[in-house]
């Protein structure tokens, strides 16, 4: 009886690790389990993870620009978009012929952000084999904006 009960925390134990770190990997998300994190709040330690946390705003266009660098037992996992794959069934296609003109190009908006293209791009995101304009992937509600970052669009934000 003791065994069993033994067992049953364990597996509670580690479920939730293993959530906390599901969750923020994929999903973006704050970890639910911090063990120490900076005066900043910009570096979270998980167990077997620190996520190193950096929102900026930047004074030139105004606009928040955030990043996130996961480390896993202290190495940098580089590629979001390869663990995203697994998830995620789309991918972008920049199909921008030649030089795009250098200009803040407004491609979405929602009740909190408008986001922004470093410039106007040629963009399609390719789901289940469909290829459908950016604008009508997100408005069909195929894709959003955090997985669109995970699979590789880099975009800007700004608050309403």
């Amino acid at each position: 009886m003791i065994k069993r009960i033994f067992y049953i925390l364990i597996i509670i134990v580690l479920g939730s690790l293993i959530t906390d770190y599901v969750l923020t990997i994929r999903f973006s998300k704050e970890p639910i389990f911090t063990f120490k994190e900076d005066a900043d709040k910009h570096l979270k330690y998980g167990l077997i993870y620190k996520v190193y946390i950096n929102e900026s705003i930047d004074l030139s266009d105004g606009l928040e620009h955030v990043s996130r660098e996961f480390y896993i037992f202290n190495k940098k996992v580089d590629d979001v978009k390869i663990m995203a794959s697994n998830f995620i069934d789309a991918e972008v296609i920049d199909k921008t012929k030649g030089e795009c003109e250098k200009i803040l190009f407004k491609f979405y908006e929602d009740e909190t952000y408008k986001y922004f293209l470093d410039c106007k791009r040629d963009i399609y995101i390719k789901s289940s084999g469909i290829e459908y304009t950016l604008e009508d992937a997100l408005n069909k509600k195929i894709i959003n904006m955090d997985e669109l970052r995970l699979i590789g669009l880099k975009y800007l934000k700004e608050s309403k």
